[in-house]
């Protein structure tokens, strides 16, 4: 192995290994030196030094022994004689412990030690002959004998001097060894230096090694990576080493070509998918997009193929490069050829080994050529082929054009079914221009026959039948065309948002905007429709008002809310303001929605800079909704026709906003249907003030509508809180396959089991063997439609519980509303206008649709008054409500949570009224610990509570309450209520 490609990491082990050889010397070094040093101090210590003690102890003890001896010699005598005595001989055994000292540790010559023995022997002798003669009183000779040249002090001095001789020699010898042990010392520190020294040179040299080795590959790296960033896509790195850095750059540089390779693939991917966007009319767009099908795939000969429905056939629309042989029309059901492998496996096919026989020749000055290779992209639309492109080369397809092919296929396809949709719609709207058209001229026929029949009154009945007679035809064809218009366009953004969904983080985000922008284009295309059928309607007379009671605050809220979006793209405040959060008002909730969204909308649509203000206020038996902005205004030349049908303020080809025209047309008509108007202020270049004024009280009698009020959409409930959804089964029934899937994918991330029947037939018989927990349901089906099969349902018993939702295109009347309502239907959405989220929800609330709860006390045989249970910590409320209740109901009170628990159990009531707000154990809980008692558990209990906001409203309910009442009581709101939960009426 080569040392260039020595490891990085056995480089740093080796690194490693040479430091901790060289600590490991320092240490052995250190050690050595440390114990001599040790040694010496040890030795100083057991030697000279307890040599020198020793000296000093026999020095002392032989003062001590004289003075003693003196003291005996004292006649006053300071102490005893036997005392004296007796410390003499303490003085003498010190002497003789410290001479074995001397004889144990002294490093000198033991001659030494024997002299002081041998001169203390001596003198010991001497001295206790002394010590006799004091005792014998002979002082004289005593004294004699201590004298400067008594024998007895001379012999002391001998021995005085041979102690000194062994301390000058233990001095000498701790003098030696101090001077080894800075010796010692001096030899460790000039050893610790110069291995240091080595280390440092060493490691400076492995430091500088390392660095190489390791910035020079990371600076290789870091360019080629930088260049790659600004867009060298071919940078790549340098490094031919096979260590670490190899695997690295061998990986880096793989990574650099999978993402050039893909860069390549989404640069033409976006080029096709703009120009795929940038067309509608379809020969062009075939046209633009079969051009660089051809250009990024390398093909020389490409042509479009378009199914007939009328024949089955696939009709010649464009090539290019190709023969004439080429324009032929084929059968959808023909699966040989270059094209049946596509055909029936319904996906993307290769052929290779071309026949010379082959219609896909290669037209040139020299002749025909046979191409190589014949790719085949089949175009689908609602799971049927709808288009086929094919693309050949004289050479081979590589590896890119295949997967460029496999990744623009899908967006693509559907671009393909939205260009053949909008052709489609095309027609149909010609087709109802003129229908449009037709109606007018018998319209205006028959006003001219009115006109002429006047004056005879047999031939005028038989005009008016006549007139009734076309009403009705044109009430079903609006309706028809409603549900044909819908359908086809529901397909187109259902699919659309089923693409943008599966596709979300496999595709570039440019893509998902494509698709985003197919489906938005369909439902601006839904609103155009649904604008005009509007008008259709209310021009025919037969738009009818849903009565209801709501509040205009919440509405206008939820208005501004919903459009402030645009408003904050657009850098325009959009400011709300009312004079009350709670001004009720009765009429028609969805048409009053529609008023506010289009005006709103026009303000901040025509508003570039400032703001929009939104005012709502009561004058007098009125409500006023003002929405003021400061954008383009509008001349007074104008203000006359922008109510107008199909008039704008801008009409010209160059105007800067879009839209038809019917906007405010429609919004007039509403306000004028709910017995209000639309006043507008406006300057030019200023701003505008748009004012809908609305009665409070819509006066049912004077309109010439009939105005039964259809309610049928239920409070929902946020999807996330159902529980158990896993264990629910839906049943969708729908001829629509789109409708199929899209909802089918709306569903399908929640865990509901989803069956699906295109018929009633298929769902009746899936009905049998599975019984589900809900049903959404279409109302325009072949044979048997959605009334008759929702009327056989609610007939039978095993099925007359079954929640159901309505999903259709069809425009409803008001026999149809009234058929829904009185046949139970949980709620109804509309096709095309489909949410996610209210979808689920209303999905959601229809599974936890409590069925009606058996109420055992409701009739008692003894015609016992109802027994209430009263729960209020207010006393003045609890009088309020006893009041109200003490005609027709027996009465039990509570004051708090815990009483209220406890009397429920004794009383057994019929009903609870349970205040929220109350001491220690809350409303919510108090009526949670009653429902786990077996006794209570079918008890109806409604809330009374003083917050009457919608969402706590919501909140409430959800726990379980049966019923809620707010605070203040309104009696005949409050008799209702508890009339609905004990007798459902």
């Amino acid at each position: 192995m080569k040392i260039r490609d020595t490891k990085i990491g056995s480089q740093l082990v080796l690194t490693f290994v040479v430091i901790y050889l060289f600590v490991s010397a320092i240490g052995l070094i250190s050690i050595v030196d440390s114990n001599q040093i040790q040694n010496n101090v040890e030795t100083l210590y057991l030697h000279p030094l307890q040599v020198r003690r020793a000296l000093a102890k026999i020095e002392i003890a032989l003062g001590d022994m004289q003075i003693h001896q003196r003291n005996l010699n004292d006649s006053l005598g300071i102490t005893s004689t036997q005392e004296s005595l007796d410390q003499m001989e303490i003085a003498n055994l010190i002497i003789s412990d410290n001479l074995a000292v001397l004889d144990s540790l002294y490093l000198g010559p033991q001659s030494d030690v024997v002299l002081i023995k041998q001169n203390y022997t001596l003198w010991k002798n001497l001295f206790d002959e002394d010590t006799q003669l004091i005792l014998n009183g002979e002082n004289d000779a005593y004294i004699n004998n201590i004298t400067v040249n008594g024998k007895t002090n001379l012999k002391l001095n001998e021995v005085y001097s041979a102690v000194k001789v062994v301390d000058d020699f233990a001095l000498a010898k701790s003098e030696s060894l101090y001077q080894n042990s800075i010796k010692t010392s001096s030899n460790l520190n000039t050893q610790l230096v110069m291995v240091l020294g080595l280390i440092f040179v060493m490691l400076g040299f492995i430091a500088y090694y390392l660095t190489r080795n390791i910035n020079k590959p990371l600076k290789s790296i870091n360019d080629a990576v930088e260049k790659f960033h600004n867009g060298e896509m071919s940078s790549r790195i340098d490094y031919q080493k096979h260590n670490e850095f190899g695997v690295i750059t061998d990986s880096i540089n793989l990574m650099a070509d999978k993402v050039q390779l893909s860069t390549i693939l989404s640069d033409r991917i976006n080029q096709l998918s703009k120009i795929m966007l940038s067309e509608e009319e379809p020969d062009l767009f075939f046209k633009k997009t079969l051009s660089q099908l051809m250009i990024d795939t390398g093909a020389q000969i490409g042509a479009v193929y378009v199914l007939n429905p009328a024949n089955g056939l696939f009709d010649h629309l464009l090539s290019i490069g190709g023969t004439q042989e080429l324009k032929s029309s084929f059968s959808s059901n023909d699966f040989e050829g270059e094209l049946g492998q596509a055909f029936a496996s319904r996906k993307i096919n290769v052929v290779k080994d071309i026949s010379k026989n082959t219609h896909y020749a290669y037209k040139t000055s020299s002749g025909n050529f046979v191409p190589n290779e014949i790719m085949t992209i089949p175009v689908f639309a609602k799971q049927e082929l709808v288009a086929v492109i094919s693309l050949a080369t004289l050479t081979d397809f590589d590896t890119l054009a295949l997967q460029y092919i496999e990744s623009i296929s899908i967006p693509m396809g559907s671009r393909i079914e939205g260009v053949l949709a909008t052709r489609e719609i095309k027609r149909i709207k010609e087709t109802l221009e003129n229908t449009n058209i037709i109606l007018q001229e018998n319209k205006n026929e028959l006003s001219a026959q009115t006109l002429e029949l006047i004056q005879q009154n047999t031939e005028l009945e038989l005009q008016k039948n006549q007139l009734d007679e076309v009403s009705k035809l044109k009430t079903s064809f609006l309706s028809n065309m409603s549900h044909e218009l819908r359908t086809p366009l529901n397909s187109v953004i259902a699919l659309s948002g089923i693409l943008n969904r599966r596709l979300e983080n496999k595709v570039s985000a440019e893509e998902v905007e494509y698709l985003e922008i197919i489906e938005r284009n369909g439902k601006n295309l839904l609103a155009l429709i649904n604008d005009i059928l509007d008008i259709s309607r209310i021009e025919s007379g037969r738009e009818e008002i849903d009565l209801s009671s709501f509040n205009m605050t919440s509405i206008v809220q939820e208005t501004v809310a919903l459009i402030k979006p645009q408003a904050v793209i657009k850098n325009v405040a959009l400011i709300c303001s009312a004079e009350d959060k709670e001004l009720r008002i009765h009429s028609d909730y969805k048409k009053i929605q529609h008023i506010l969204q289009n005006i709103i909308g026009n303000a901040v649509k025509f508003t570039e800079h400032g703001n929009v203000t939104v005012t709502c206020k009561t004058r007098l038996d009125r409500i006023e909704v003002t929405v003021s902005d400061t954008g383009i205004g509008i001349s007074e030349s104008n203000i006359q026709h922008i109510f107008d049908e199909f008039r704008q303020a801008d009409g010209s080809t160059s105007r800067r906003y879009g839209g038809t025209g019917l906007g405010l047309a429609i919004a007039k008509k509403y306000a004028q249907l709910l017995k209000g108007s639309i006043d507008v202020v406006s300057e030019l270049n200023v701003g505008s003030s748009f004012t809908l004024s609305l009665p409070i009280l819509f006066d049912a009698a004077a309109s010439t509508h009939s105005l039964d009020v259809v309610h049928i959409q239920h409070e929902t409930k946020d999807f996330k809180t159902i529980k158990n959804l896993n264990s629910k089964t839906i049943l969708l029934v729908d001829d629509n396959e789109t409708a199929l899937i899209q909802i089918r994918d709306l569903l399908s991330e929640t865990g509901i089991h989803v069956l699906t029947a295109s018929n009633a037939q298929d769902a009746f018989l899936i009905i049998d063997k599975n019984m589900p927990d809900a049903m959404v349901l279409d109302l325009m089906m072949p044979d048997i439609d959605g009334f008759k099969m929702l009327e056989i349902l609610r007939n039978a018993p095993h099925t007359a519980h079954i929640p159901v939702l309505i999903l259709s295109a069809k425009h409803l009347t008001k026999e149809d509303l009234k058929f829904l309502k009185r046949n139970n239907v949980h709620e109804l959405i509309m096709k095309g206008s489909i949410q996610r989220e209210s979808l689920q929800n209303a999905i959601g609330s229809m599974l936890n649709t409590k069925q009606p709860k058996k109420k055992p006390n409701m009739i008692r045989q003894d015609k016992e008054k109802p027994l209430v249970l009263v729960v209020e910590d207010n006393l003045d409320n609890m009088i309020t409500v006893k009041a109200l209740l003490t005609d027709h109901y027996r009465i039990i009170e509570a004051f708090n949570g815990q009483e209220a628990i406890d009397k429920a159990k004794t009383n057994l009531p019929d009903l609870i009224l349970m205040d929220i707000a109350l001491p220690d154990i809350n409303g919510i809980d108090a009526y949670k610990k009653i429902r786990t008692l077996k006794a209570l558990d079918n008890t109806p209990v409604i809330a009374l509570t003083a917050s009457a906001m919608e969402h706590d409203r919501e909140s409430i309910l959800l726990h379980g309450f049966d019923a809620f009442i707010a605070k203040p009581i309104n009696s005949k709101d409050f008799f209702a209520v508890i009339e609905e939960v004990l007798y459902g009426r």
